[in-house]
């Protein structure tokens, strides 16, 4: 039996969505950050530049930028270049616009979670982890 430690969120979106941690200590505006039909970011001023965001859990602390970003967002799930769930400290209600839209026109889910700051920290590039945001908690494996 494989060792997790479960840390306690409020989900936004409800989901599950596991697979490697992507983390940024910056924020990320959709708009301009990612290219939704291959799931790069293409932002050079961001530190996850050149990485893809394709099922990953991407774990950042808010997002930034206009209400377009979450166009953008609907635009990677529909392209399948999404990520499989997505953690922040912070959720702005326009980020959550868009998976809330796609699960309406393509019946897919993008899970949406917040996680208090110290449990947020203790995520890092490349864990594996499980979020349920329907049971508003992030499993992370410890093995």
């Amino acid at each position: 039996m494989e060792k997790m430690l479960i840390l306690k969120g409020k989900g936004i979106i409800p989901g599950l969505g596991e697979g490697r941690a992507l983390v940024s200590s910056q924020s990320i505006s959709f708009w301009g950050d990612l290219e939704p039909e291959t799931g790069m970011i293409i932002s050079r001023r961001h530190e996850l530049f050149g990485k893809n965001i394709t099922g990953k859990i991407l774990v950042f602390p808010y997002g930034k930028g206009s209400s377009s970003g979450c166009g953008i967002l609907l635009e990677a799930i529909r392209c399948r270049k999404a990520p499989a769930a997505i953690i922040n400290l912070n959720t702005e209600p326009i980020l959550a616009l868009g998976p809330i839209v796609a699960e309406e026109l393509y019946g897919k889910s993008l899970p949406i979670i917040i996680l208090p700051e110290k449990s947020f920290n203790l995520l890092k590039t490349d864990d594996y982890l499980i979020v349920d945001s329907a049971k508003e908690e992030v499993k992370k494996s410890l093995e």
